[in-house]
């Protein structure tokens, strides 16, 4: 009662009146108040609901972008209001031998995306699965097109719905976990210690051979074959085939701890990354010495972003 009975030539009904539903607005209009008038206004819509929520982000009651791609772009998607002004007297009035001034609004740019709407749903209907059998703390998950290295699906758990965001904690809704969570890459980064050596021409994979005896010692440290008794001996390509540690380590030993991190730094490893949050992260690597070398040849010091 206190916006109807207070005096004032305009009342403005902040934040309550605003984001009506439709019912609310009906029910407005059959109480058929005087000088009370509903105005038209703009809401995001999010027609997938849940579905590439932590991508998308989500907007404020006035449409400004809050997270996710609506804040990182939203000086691009948000476009310019109109306006429509008059020369008015001192009391207000319109002085009408003065032409009014209109400036026209301007509409937003439109974003696309790699994303794939199919393979999206499939990531969110796997993802909700696992998380229902499971019950984990977190999971993710990210399908990239290996040809040109685009996103076509990427997704997290848990997860919330953009319209209703503030019914669940900060910790969900700001963490995408994809582009902001780190991992060890495992024997994945054999890639990089193989494509270095085959760049160096240290290796022919189909005529030099390694004898792996199960085990190999580095530094004082005891490095086994995940292959009991080890592959004996096997072709470079065997050694890749069989992800047998022993003979990676001998391919980084042959390489140097110089020539290794210099091609580790040219893979993009402890390099900054610019990603569609425009978010600047950087993969991290222990500093040189034997035992960080002997790390890095089975993946144990390095964290990557997903």
């Amino acid at each position: 009662m206190k916006h109807l009975t207070k005096v004032a030539s305009v009342e403005i009904i902040h934040p309550e009146g605003r984001k009506l539903t439709d019912e609310q607005a009906n029910e407005i209009r059959m109480l058929n108040e005087p000088g009370v008038y509903l105005a038209q206004d703009s809401k995001r819509s999010y027609p997938y609901d849940e579905q590439l929520a932590h991508v998308l982000g989500f907007t404020g009651i006035d449409n400004q972008g809050l997270m996710g791609l609506e804040a990182s772009y939203n000086e691009q998607l948000s476009g310019d209001n109109g306006a429509l002004s008059f020369f008015s007297d001192a009391k207000g009035r319109r002085l009408n031998q003065l032409s009014n001034r209109y400036s026209p609004p301007e509409d937003g740019q439109h974003l696309s995306l790699t994303i794939d709407a199919e393979i999206q749903a499939i990531v969110e209907r796997e993802l909700d699965i696992a998380e229902a059998k499971y019950n984990p703390d977190g999971a993710l998950a990210i399908v990239m097109d290996p040809n040109n290295a685009e996103i076509l699906a990427m997704s997290s758990r848990p997860n919330f719905h953009p319209a209703n965001y503030q019914s669940v904690s900060p910790e969900i809704y700001n963490r995408n976990l994809p582009v902001f969570s780190t991992y060890e890459p495992g024997s994945t980064f054999k890639i990089v210690t193989l494509a270095s050596a085959l760049e160096e021409n240290l290796i022919d994979l189909d005529k030099d051979t390694y004898y792996d005896s199960g085990h190999v010692k580095v530094a004082g440290a005891r490095i086994r074959c995940w292959h009991s008794g080890g592959h004996g001996s096997q072709t470079y390509l065997e050694v890749v085939k069989n992800s047998c540690n022993p003979g990676f380590v001998n391919l980084g030993q042959m390489l140097g701890e110089e020539r290794l991190f210099t091609y580790i730094r040219e893979f993009g490893f402890g390099q900054k990354q610019e990603l569609i949050y425009r978010v600047k992260v950087r993969v991290f690597y222990s500093k040189k010495s034997k035992l960080a070398l002997l790390s890095l040849l089975l993946q144990l010091s390095v964290k990557a972003y997903p």
